[in-house]
Formats: C-alpha cells, sequence, structure tokens
C-alpha cells in the first residue's frame, strides 16, 4: 500500500510538472489538500513527493499558491522539514517547496510565510538549500522594507 501511494503522489507531481492546464486540472479535483495531508506521512518518500507536488502548483501561477497558504501548506512544510527522519532529499525538495511559496507578484502577505521564519538555521545549513532558503528570506525581506516605505 505505501508503494501504491508513493507511485500515485509521483504520477500526480509529474502531471503537476507539466502544463498549467493539467495543474489546474489537478486543483480542481483537490490534491493540494492531499499533498498536504502526505507531507505528515511516516513514509518520508511520501512525504518528499508530496512536497514536490505541492511546490510544483505553488511554482504555477499566484493563484494556486495563494490557495496552498490558505490550505495550511507553510505549516505542513515547516513540520516536515523539522521532522527528524526526513533525509537531505526530501528538506532540499520541501526547501524549494518553501522558496515556491514565496515567489510570484503580488507577494504572498507577510503573515502567510510566516511561519517559514520559524525555521532553525540548523534545517538550512546544508549548501545546496541554501539558495532556496535565501530567495525566500529575500522576498521576506523586499516585501517587509517595501511595507515600510509604503506607510
Amino acid at each position: 500500500a505505501k508503494d501504491m501511494v508513493f507511485n500515485a503522489l509521483w504520477a500526480l507531481t509529474n502531471i503537476a510538472s507539466d502544463t498549467s492546464e493539467n495543474c489546474r486540472a489537478l486543483v480542481n479535483l483537490g490534491v493540494i489538500p492531499l499533498f498536504i495531508e502526505k507531507l505528515s506521512d511516516e513514509n518520508m518518500d511520501v512525504v518528499e513527493q508530496a512536497g514536490w507536488g505541492l511546490g510544483n502548483l505553488a511554482g504555477d501561477c499566484v493563484e494556486f499558491r495563494d490557495l496552498v497558504h490558505q490550505a495550511g501548506g507553510v505549516a505542513a512544510a515547516v513540520d516536515a522539514v523539522r521532522n527528524p527522519l526526513m533525509n537531505a532529499a526530501g528538506r532540499r525538495n520541501i526547501t524549494w517547496t518553501m522558496s515556491n511559496l514565496c515567489r510570484g507578484k503580488p507577494p504572498p502577505r507577510i503573515e502567510q510565510v510566516a511561519g517559514l521564519m520559524e525555521l532553525s538555521l540548523i534545517h538550512i545549513s546544508e549548501p545546496t538549500r541554501l539558495l532556496s532558503i535565501s530567495y525566500a528570506v529575500f522576498c521576506l525581506k523586499k516585501k517587509t522594507i517595501n511595507k515600510r516605505h509604503k506607510h
């Protein structure tokens, strides 16, 4: 059954990496809550695949990014990265997902991504994750600076 779940998520992730039309079809079928639910699975391969699929959807367009936020994607991604059983490859994928949750115009509201700031440096110390996290922090800082200048 675990292989079946992994393979199903793998197929959905690949569909989500193709076209915006395919992403919309998946969103309309309700896969965002499914991906988020699987971020807390006991099988780390399933968690990694769910993170990858969620990142594909969040990176497709602002509309889907915001749907992931509304469904609790940030908190679930943070919990997955903090899971001591998660391997380095899984953390890289979910960190990339987190960076997609910070991208797009208009950028997400700071409240939507504030949970990412809860991660300690230990979670991002691996060099391959620093680029994604650095980009996410850059987006957050840019938004904060822009917000201060507008007041």
